[in-house]
């Protein structure tokens, strides 16, 4: 009677389901075709991703979210807010100097009416400006993104963008300022009759 070597049987397999998804992988990249006005059609998914990939990220622990947006083409920003305080900070990441070009703060506490403190249900991510911010001209630009803040027990949320001198982050300038209410609302319907 001949023993079975599970170890073996373990690996052959392991190797032959890796064979199989990367060619698999291979065959589903290469016949993905990615249409745009601006290149001929045919290039692959793969030869596209560069220039049409830009992915945001958000995620939150106990005490502290963060999130990722664009401030424009070029440049990426970070949100992380303080459950314990309330206090929401934008760093914007200078693209020439991979330093901190900027810091951009709002207290979400005081602008959802939150009473207490410390025990808060945050959840943040980020999402397109569409809206632009009402008085930004001149050498101030909206930034491409927006923060959303909603707070879980109170069935409130507030979104929040700035507007930034492109001209200053370029040179290496810090810029500061306060982050701008694009728009504010609730969620759940208790808290809609209770407004």
């Amino acid at each position: 009677m001949t023993r079975f070597d599970y170890r073996r049987a373990f690996f052959v397999s392991a190797g032959l389901l890796a064979l199989l998804l990367t060619a698999g992988g291979a065959y589903l990249l290469g016949s993905i075709r990615v249409y745009s006005t601006n290149q001929a059609a045919g290039n692959s998914l793969v030869d596209q991703l560069p220039q049409v990939l830009h992915a945001d990220s958000a995620s939150g622990g106990k005490t502290v979210s963060t999130a990722t947006g664009r401030l424009d083409e070029n440049t990426e920003c970070l949100f992380v807010l303080d459950h314990q305080t309330g206090v929401l900070s934008c760093l914007i990441i200078n693209p020439r100097t991979a330093t901190t070009g900027g810091v951009y703060v709002a207290n979400v506490a005081t602008q959802l009416q939150l009473d207490k403190l410390g025990d808060l249900d945050f959840v943040m991510v980020t999402g397109y400006n569409a809206f632009g911010i009402a008085g930004v001209g001149g050498i101030l630009r909206p930034a491409s993104c927006l923060c959303y803040v909603v707070e879980g027990n109170s069935g409130r949320a507030v979104a929040y963008s700035l507007s930034y001198n492109r001209t200053a982050l370029q040179q290496g300038a810090v810029q500061q300022g306060a982050l701008e209410v694009v728009w504010q609302g609730v969620f759940r319907q208790e808290a809609l009759k209770r407004n």
